[in-house]
């Protein structure tokens, strides 16, 4: 078979698809003048739908709600995910009609969505959905990613230089022996999901200063994280890391993981002796 040939049977596949979701989209009107604004009553309870609130990842479609990188403004969107051919058969005649066939055993769903209490639910998109898949809402996936998130992050184990102990009038360096941020990619309920946590310290040196940063310390010549103590004694460093994530899921994002992901504490002590100057030679 030619390449022009080949090419004029993708563009015909191409413009089917089109005219398809196109006359999903015009059929609507007339097969969801029947859903109930809020689901529940009249509907179909054997497991085959889905509805919530806020933002939703669904199998074939993505992301339904307000904005990736916000979707807690997304609080009074309403949506629903409902077979096609579960209701209302009369309007649409499923074992006569082409375009709702769906491969491989799957089945051709309706998304319904609106994006307040009060508006009126409309149809966003209408993919297959596969046996053992099911939508996603925003929250539940939020507290998978913390979960694999709390995972992630190295211990907590601070350490300063030098190892003798501080001396006053001079800066004493600490490291929290962790890095800025942790990467992670995993699959989510068939979701391909990718993570970034990143951290930030909180130092309380003993002394009644304190000091909050996005930097990990390090060893000299790195004097990122430092102090310096003006008396002499025996103090507790206390340390806290927070991190906060957000994710992409199947390539759409950033969305933000409500809340403090994960905090971890530690403490050391720390003997500050007197710096004295030495006349020599």
């Amino acid at each position: 078979m030619t390449s022009d040939r080949l090419s004029s049977i993708g563009g015909i596949a191409r413009l089917v698809a089109v005219l398809v979701i196109g006359g999903l989209v015009a059929l609507f009107p007339l097969v969801g003048a029947g859903f109930p604004a809020h689901g529940g009553a009249g509907w179909a309870s054997d497991g085959s739908r889905w509805s919530g609130t806020g933002s939703v990842f669904v199998p074939g479609s993505g992301h339904v709600g307000t904005r990736p990188n916000d979707p807690s403004g997304c609080d009074g969107c309403r949506w629903h995910v409902v077979p096609v051919c579960e209701k209302n058969t009369s309007e649409v005649p499923c074992s006569g009609t082409p375009w709702l066939r769906c491969p491989n055993d799957a089945e051709r769903y309706y998304v319904l969505f609106a994006a307040s209490a009060s508006a009126a639910l409309s149809m966003v998109a209408a993919p297959c959905i596969g046996p053992g898949s099911k939508p996603v809402s925003t929250a539940e996936m939020g507290r998978a990613v913390a979960e694999r998130i709390n995972s992630a992050p190295p211990g907590l184990r601070p350490t300063y230089q030098p190892k003798s102990g501080a001396l006053t009038q001079l800066p004493t360096i600490f490291r929290s022996n962790q890095p800025a941020e942790v990467r992670r990619e995993d699959s989510i309920a068939g979701f391909s999901t990718k993570m970034v946590a990143r951290a930030r310290w909180q130092w309380f040196w003993g002394d009644g200063k304190t000091l909050t940063t996005t930097k990990p310390g390090g060893r000299w010549p790195d004097r990122s994280v430092r102090h310096t103590y003006r008396t002499p004694g025996t103090v507790e460093v206390r340390v806290r890391t927070t991190w906060e994530a957000q994710y992409w899921v199947d390539g759409a994002g950033p969305f933000r993981v409500d809340g403090e992901t994960l905090r971890q504490n530690a403490k050391l002590a720390l003997v500050v002796r007197e710096a004295r100057a030495v006349l020599t030679e």
